[in-house]
């Protein structure tokens, strides 16, 4: 057998108590990952994703948890838990408008500072939460923990590009857990805002 042949498997994860699909390779961060979802029972099925890096392909099993782990509109929560385990990031805890104080901001969005700019020029990686303005939020007529009216109520954890060259994110939107394109999330008439890292990483 060709030694620089590289098979790609997916088989049924029923096994660990995971509805999806794993990918077998010879990565070791993979398998990590997959620990880490067998030992962790909020996890209860996940979404396979084809994400291309540097011209490779690779299949992120993105988590969908349970209600009592992530409940309906916790996005936040969502996207800080699917960080650890997708990317080992450590976000901290907090509700989506008050990220900016609590991570680092990478980037303030704009017509000619969109995502797709970032992409291109190496600032938006995997793994960076998005905050999204969503103009049907109640939340929109808050004010954040420095008492300033808020500017997005929603956050998406941008995954890569897929072999379509689209960009895809995990969230938590409403009571379903989705992966998405940029174009899908813009068609619903929600606007990106923020770019964030964890500050420790």
């Amino acid at each position: 057998m060709n030694k620089n042949l590289k098979l790609k498997v997916l088989i049924p994860a029923l096994s660990i108590g995971i509805l999806g699909s794993v990918y077998l390779g010879n990565s070791a961060k993979n398998e990590l990952m997959q620990r880490r979802y067998r030992d962790n029972p909020s996890i209860v099925e996940t979404i396979p994703v084809e994400i291309s890096i540097d011209g490779k392909q690779k299949v992120l099993n993105v988590p969908v948890y349970d209600e009592n782990s992530v409940p309906k509109n916790q996005c936040s929560k969502y996207a800080r838990l699917a960080a650890k385990s997708l990317f080992d990031l450590t976000y901290s805890p907090a509700d989506a408008w008050n990220r900016k104080y609590c991570d680092k901001v990478v980037a303030k969005l704009s017509e000619k500072n969109s995502l797709e700019e970032l992409v291109k020029d190496g600032t938006l990686k995997q793994g960076m939460i998005v905050g999204i303005y969503n103009p049907k939020s109640l939340y929109n007529f808050g004010r954040d923990q420095s008492n300033n009216p808020i500017e997005y109520t929603h956050v998406a954890l941008y995954l890569g590009t897929n072999l379509k060259e689209e960009l895809v994110f995990a969230h938590k939107y409403e009571k379903k857990t989705e992966v998405v394109s940029a174009k899908e999330i813009k068609k619903r008439g929600l606007v990106p805002k923020y770019v964030f890292s964890p500050k420790q990483n």
